[in-house]
């Protein structure tokens, strides 16, 4: 399926080498017999005068800006009328919008005194039923002229012009329409001419031809039943194919079949471009929008050409401002940045920079942060990247503590999943990453009493052995009274959330929203085995985190083969640890990644 789009000149015109009919070698546009009769309505909320206000707020707005009407979609095909054999464009879908405008033009070509020019609309449309109307009574001016002074019959349902009786409900459409449109061009209208002017240089539609195989009634159905609204997208890839095949206004020319070809060549790219910016993967990385992943690239292409998004309301505000750019440029751009996008996401080092910069708590970068680094080379990139992600990670852990600071807790801890050992050595699952919804887990639980838990005597130990001593006494007491008793944990419970080791970055971890969840207030063993099952399952739990409750990552304490608790100990052991990874963390120029 070719996408074009037209001013409403091209769209009539058979004189210009670059209009519709003429690029299809058509004579006219064929509304056939499985269409629906014209139903567009004149009263005050009728389609017709929708389309009329529409045209006079844009022609009174900006006279210098085009005006986009919806798509039309159009078949070639061969019709044989009076054993004579024409080709036409088929009109599958987009008929009423066609036909009103065919009499707009044929209408405001009439009025004496002010116009009275050539219509280019005449004999444009060939209707297989009700032909002869359009013939007779819209396209021949002095017949026109006496069919607006008429009025419908309400008792006998019809219409009387020069002796003839009309009737039906299509022919009471399409007479209303004209009337309506004549009504409305002589009261509403000051500046005709320039309306005229306006509405053939700067109404534009988007022209969808498919190819001949295709079935027109099944497409019929299918476009009338799934209506499509117009894109921003839509309307810019359009502009772009169309512009790219007009012929040179230096007057030489191109074979039609070099401009088909490059058209082809261009919506086979844009396609592919398109299919990879809405992969979610990419989607997610770069753009984090549901199937919006083409429009936001469009944005940033926009942004590089000094985009300023309107201060008022616009409907297609990129396409406003990208067709009054040159197309090579804009498509060059739209090329460049897609390539120079799919550099950073294959690159193992770029990939894990970007998504800790997008991802991390606090830090609030989008793609846009970064577009200015669009042209410059990987070294300069990577080293620009390292500034950013250091100036992130704190300089001192040991002041870190959850509930004040769990932000800074957080960009520690993706740090040590997205680089490994400071390295980007594994390429980190950003996308799982997002879709899980990661939260801070403590290792050793805040209320391990709480849920219905019911502690055993090794339990209370751990417990009394993670508070100070001034704090133990009293926790003692608590811990010997009846577990059933929701109010008689309230000591130890306060002292354990109030806890400087507990809340400190020793004893976090990351999780998946559902998974720490599931991890309820169980002590170290219980989580560890629940972990090692979400992975059975699996479950993206981070690297660290499994490194953490298989004690790997503290492999080499002596008491690093007790999977069965987490202890102070480990909590100090774990800290130091974290430590140490983060000061390979703090990137420099002179220790860049790999």
């Amino acid at each position: 399926m070719a996408e074009l789009t037209y001013i409403l000149k091209d769209i009539f015109s058979t004189e210009n080498a670059n209009s519709c009919l003429i690029e299809n070698d058509a004579k006219k546009y064929h509304i056939p017999a499985y269409q629906r009769g014209y139903k567009w309505s004149s009263h005050t909320n009728g389609a017709v005068t929708i389309l009329l206000n529409d045209l006079k707020v844009a022609f009174k707005n900006d006279k210098s800006k085009d005006y986009y009407l919806q798509y039309i979609t159009l078949k070639k095909i061969e019709l044989k009328k009076n054993e004579e054999k024409n080709t036409v464009l088929e009109v599958i879908d987009g008929q009423q919008r066609l036909t009103t405008l065919s009499i707009l033009l044929s209408v405001i070509s009439n009025i004496e005194g002010v116009l009275r020019e050539e219509n280019i609309a005449n004999e444009k449309l060939d209707y297989a039923i009700r032909s002869d109307f359009f013939s007779q009574y819209i396209y021949n001016f002095e017949n026109q002229k006496i069919l607006l002074e008429q009025d419908w019959n309400e008792e006998n349902d019809n219409l009387c012009v020069n002796g003839n009786i009309l009737s039906g409900q299509d022919i009471f459409f399409l007479f209303h329409a004209a009337k309506k449109i004549n009504d409305y061009l002589t009261t509403e209208i000051d500046t005709l001419k320039d309306f005229h002017t306006y509405i053939l240089e700067h109404v534009r539609i988007i022209v969808n031809v498919v190819e001949a195989g295709t079935s027109s009634e099944k497409l019929f159905r299918n476009l009338n039943s799934n209506k499509v609204i117009l894109k921003d997208t839509d309307l810019v890839k359009a502009l772009l194919i169309t512009r790219m095949g007009r012929q040179p206004e230096d007057g030489s020319k191109i074979r039609f079949r070099e401009i088909l070809e490059k058209r082809v060549s261009f919506g086979r790219q844009w396609d592919e471009i398109s299919r990879w910016c809405n992969m979610p993967e990419i989607n997610s990385f770069f753009f984090s929008k549901e199937n919006k992943g083409m429009k936001e690239l469009i944005k940033l292409v926009a942004k590089l050409n000094k985009y300023e998004v309107p201060k008022t309301k616009e409907t297609y505000p990129l396409f406003n401002f990208f067709h009054k750019k040159e197309v090579d440029k804009i498509y060059g751009d739209i090329l460049k940045l897609y390539f120079v996008f799919k550099e950073w996401y294959n690159d193992f080092d770029t990939y894990n920079l970007l998504g800790f910069l997008f991802c991390a708590k606090g830090s609030e970068k989008t793609i846009h942060d970064f577009l200015k680094y669009h042209d410059i080379t990987k070294s300069e990139l990577i080293k620009e990247l390292i500034k950013e992600a250091s100036a992130l990670i704190p300089t001192d852990i040991t002041t870190l503590h959850f509930g004040e600071n769990n932000d800074e807790i957080h960009r520690v801890l993706l740090a040590l999943n997205v680089f490994s050992d400071g390295k980007s050595d594994l390429r980190f699952n950003f996308y799982n990453y997002k879709k899980g919804n990661w939260s801070l887990e403590h290792i050793f639980p805040q209320t391990p009493g709480g849920k219905g838990n019911v502690l055993s005597e090794a339990d209370k130990i751990m417990i009394l052995d993670m508070l100070e001593t001034e704090e133990r006494e009293k926790a003692k007491e608590d811990l010997a009274k009846v577990e059933t008793e929701d109010e008689k944990k309230d000591i130890y419970h306060k002292f354990l959330k109030s806890s400087k080791k507990l809340n400190s970055m020793g004893n976090m971890c990351l999780l998946t929203g559902p998974d720490n969840s599931s991890n309820g207030c169980k002590f170290y063993d219980e989580k560890r085995k629940n972990i090692f099952e979400l992975i059975k399952k699996g479950s993206f739990v981070p690297k660290h985190t499994v490194d953490v409750f298989s004690k790997m990552v503290i492999s080499q304490k002596d008491d690093a083969g007790d999977l069965t608790r987490w202890t102070k100990d480990n909590i100090i052991q774990h800290t130091q640890v974290i430590k140490d990874i983060i000061s390979n963390l703090k990137f420099t120029q002179k220790n860049e990644i790999r």
